[in-house]
């Protein structure tokens, strides 16, 4: 992420990574903006919070940052590989890069990826300010998750046979991406909870 500062450890390190109350320096002396990015899991880390790697989940609003970094990570590569597969696969004399349902296909992956960055962006200026933002963390999960599922299952469909088979990770991107739409909490839950901050009856 170009223009923000990082601190990337390996999960496997066994290392945690101390944030100071004021956002301005990690345990090792190195500057960090709200959030961070941790080993390859992309996982965030708060203000005010140590974090060692097998503390994956933190307090609410971070989970939905997290997972939102996930499934972003997850239509990375379904973007890549579709289209990488669909410079070089041929059909009927010509590449399938050249139809115009698959251009489709990949222009939808490339706004639903551009749409979460800019909702979790939103979500953390407001956690950054102090102001609410459970009901943005909860639109920012299930827009997330929703999207990177949806995302790879035209993947799949772009890679034909292939795309359903372990020889290739289209099909893991299913699977991995399809997970957040029932954790930390179901997206049903989410959205039961985003029609109550509209001023609708608690359903559940």
């Amino acid at each position: 992420m170009s223009g923000e500062d990082h601190v990337v450890r390996s999960a496997a390190s066994g290392e945690g990574v101390g944030v100071d109350g004021g956002g301005g320096q990690a345990g090792d002396g190195v500057h960090q903006p709200v959030f961070d990015v941790v080993g390859d899991a992309v996982a965030f880390i708060r203000n005010n919070m140590s974090t060692p790697p097998r503390v994956f989940w933190g307090a609410p609003g971070q989970q939905e940052r997290r997972i939102d970094k996930l499934n972003d990570a997850v239509l990375d590569g379904v973007l890549e590989d579709a289209l990488d597969y669909m410079k070089q696969r041929k059909a009927f004399g010509k590449t399938i890069g050249e139809f115009q349902i698959l251009q489709h296909y990949v222009a939808d992956m490339a706004i639903w990826r551009q749409a979460g960055h800019l909702m979790l962006h939103y979500t953390a200026d407001l956690q950054s300010k102090g102001k609410p933002c459970h009901m943005e963390s909860s639109m920012l999960k299930v827009l997330a998750s929703e999207y990177a599922v949806k995302a790879a299952d035209l993947g799949i469909q772009i890679l034909g046979g292939m795309g359903y088979s372990a020889e290739t990770d289209m099909q893991r991107y299913w699977r991995d991406a399809r997970l957040w739409r029932i954790g930390p909490i179901t997206n049903e839950m989410a959205r039961n909870g985003i029609a109550e901050g509209l001023g609708l009856p608690r359903s559940f």
